[in-house]
């Protein structure tokens, strides 16, 4: 917007968005000026005065008023359009000595300034140019900001409905686990829970006659129920472990004898003819700072996890020895295998791939979590090499000494 007001000799006033007019001297009598368009455009000539004025667009009279009163605010609005390129503008005002002049600018049909106008009353197409670079970079930085804007915007959505998905799907993976956990467990508690009570009740009801077979009838019993007691203790230590609360007894161990121990108690109990458990170590002793209970029901597990998954091939060999100040115990099976994409999630609580329960492998999905949870409190490592199927392998290496 500019404001004129002859004052004496001079003229003084401000000029605000480039409205660069040339002025006649001493006292206000006509404005002039160019205003360069890059298009044809659709403008509005706001103006006030308090004197009679007149406007031309060009060589067009677009305004007349001889009639004196208050420059009021955009109290003259002249819809008007510019042609491509240089506009000439010419007001004119009666000379009328102390009165305040005019206000003149252009709008767009929303009162807003288009910046997109330049004023110069030189025609000076050098400045032009300039003025037209300086606005396109303007224009790209601005589109530049606003694609940058929407992007983020955009990317923030996405990453908002990413979330979204991945935490409904995550509620449904773990109410599946969940479902499943509940099924497995069931199903571990309901076998030896159901033989103990079928073989009472045959003994109680004095069926068996002979001693041997009624000695058998016990043993059975008795391993049934250290079977349901090792799932129990199992499920229990791995809720200590995961709460902190699981107490570890160190102490010097012979691993050989440890796993050579557990080898035959597994025979002992799983009663499979189909099944081929091997133990071998060329040493005879291979001492290790453990918890000897803990260490047994790591082996335990691993041995029935290669069992499970070995199906009709249950051909399984563990092995001792030491290595680098370590104790190493090694779990091999010829059986069903696993998918490296599943290596690192088969530790994971409650994980089981679909595949077991295609195959109706059972399982809580809390074995091979609770052996990673021992080996790490024992500050060893558990390193697992397998193929599908050709059958896998769990190395666990424990510290002899503790530091």
């Amino acid at each position: 917007m500019t404001w004129f007001r002859p004052f004496g000799y001079g003229v003084s006033g401000y000029v605000d968005f480039n409205a660069l007019f040339k002025l006649n001297d001493y006292a206000v009598s006509y404005a002039l000026s160019y205003v360069h368009a890059p298009q044809n455009t659709a403008v509005q000539l706001r103006f006030g005065a308090e004197d009679g004025v007149k406007v031309w667009l060009g060589d067009r009279l677009v305004f007349e008023r001889s009639a004196q009163g208050n420059a009021e605010l955009d109290d003259i609005i002249i819809p008007v359009g510019l042609k491509k390129g240089w506009n000439r503008i010419l007001i004119k005002v009666t000379d009328t000595w102390g009165a305040w002049g005019f206000y003149f600018r252009i709008t767009d049909s929303g009162g807003e300034s288009p910046r997109s106008l330049i004023f110069d009353p030189e025609r000076d197409n050098e400045r032009v140019k300039k003025i037209y670079g300086r606005l396109r970079r303007e224009k790209r930085f601005r589109i530049t900001k606003i694609a940058a804007i929407y992007t983020v915007a955009i990317a923030v959505f996405l990453l908002g409905l990413y979330f979204m998905v991945s935490n409904i799907y995550g509620k449904i993976k773990i109410r599946r686990m969940k479902d499943d956990f509940v099924s497995s467990v069931s199903h571990e508690l309901k076998t030896p829970i159901s033989a103990v009570k079928m073989l009472t009740e045959t003994l109680k009801r004095g069926k068996i006659k002979q001693d041997s077979r009624r000695e058998e009838y016990y043993d059975m019993i008795i391993r049934e129920s250290d079977r349901l007691t090792r799932f129990i203790n199992k499920i229990l230590d791995f809720s200590k472990l995961e709460k902190g609360g699981k107490v570890f007894y160190f102490e010097k161990a012979n691993i050989v004898e440890l796993a050579k121990t557990t080898v035959e108690i597994y025979i002992d109990e799983a009663q499979d003819e189909g099944m081929r458990l091997e133990f071998e170590s060329k040493s005879r002793e291979v001492f290790a700072e453990v918890d000897k209970d803990a260490i047994f029901q790591v082996i335990f597990n691993l041995i029935d996890n290669a069992s499970k998954y070995s199906k009709d091939n249950k051909d399984i060999r563990v092995t001792v020895r030491s290595e680098n100040g370590n104790a190493l115990i090694a779990i091999a099976d010829k059986g069903l295998g696993i998918a490296k994409s599943q290596i690192e999630k088969i530790f994971d609580k409650f994980y089981r791939a679909e595949r077991d329960i295609v195959k109706g492998i059972k399982g809580s999905g809390l074995g091979l979590a609770f052996v990673k949870s021992v080996v790490d409190a024992h500050r060893g490592k558990i390193a697992v090499q397998s193929e599908l199927g050709k059958g896998t392998t769990f190395i666990i290496s424990l510290p002899m000494e503790r530091e």
